[in-house]
């Protein structure tokens, strides 16, 4: 049985959103290679992760398990930033691989990111507004008439691969925060 919460409904652009993935063994056999499916939703960056039971990788969002005893339950923390503003961001999960066969669930059967069976799972956040005020870039550059009235910021190449160049002149002091992703 596959399950996920978020620590929050809500949040704001640029904050760190805490997950909590779970698997519970609920079958009358010990479960070997597992393997959970936990794709990045849109609108999201991974920031880090934790598990008390087996590897997660953010190369292939994948968490593996390599046993789970009956009644055990292995835990992953994922914590994902978020990038969009006025919209909700649904995060969904399903195991995608076990060894021995699950009664009542096809793993990897899922391709609606709706969960149907009792191994997928989905939480919905919703990410309000304001971001404590910070700018926003887009294609062009920044944009936000706080830190533009301050500021002139260029970045070369944009998009780059590897290495770009930032520019950035302040007309005066203060505290300003730069971030990329």
């Amino acid at each position: 049985e596959l399950n996920i919460t978020a620590d929050e409904s809500t949040y704001n652009v640029y904050e760190v959103v805490g997950y909590t993935v779970s698997v519970t063994n609920n079958g009358t056999d010990m479960s070997t290679g597992i393997e959970v499916s936990t794709p990045l939703p849109a609108g999201m960056a991974y920031t880090s992760s934790s598990t008390d039971d087996g590897s997660y990788s953010v190369f292939f969002q994948t968490w593996t398990i390599d046993a789970l005893g009956v009644g055990e339950t292995a835990t992953l923390e994922l914590d994902l930033f978020t990038l969009v503003r006025d919209q909700p961001i649904t995060n969904f999960v399903q195991i995608q691989v076990a060894n021995e066969l699950d009664p009542d669930s096809t793993p990897g059967n899922n391709t609606t990111g709706i969960p149907a069976e009792d191994d997928e799972a989905a939480v919905t956040i919703q990410v309000a507004g304001n971001g404590a005020n910070l700018p926003q870039m887009n294609d062009a550059g920044f944009s936000s008439s706080t830190f533009a009235a301050h500021t002139a910021v260029s970045l070369a190449p944009n998009p780059f691969h590897g290495i770009t160049n930032f520019n950035i002149q302040l007309e005066e002091g203060g505290e300003y925060l730069l971030q990329v992703f």
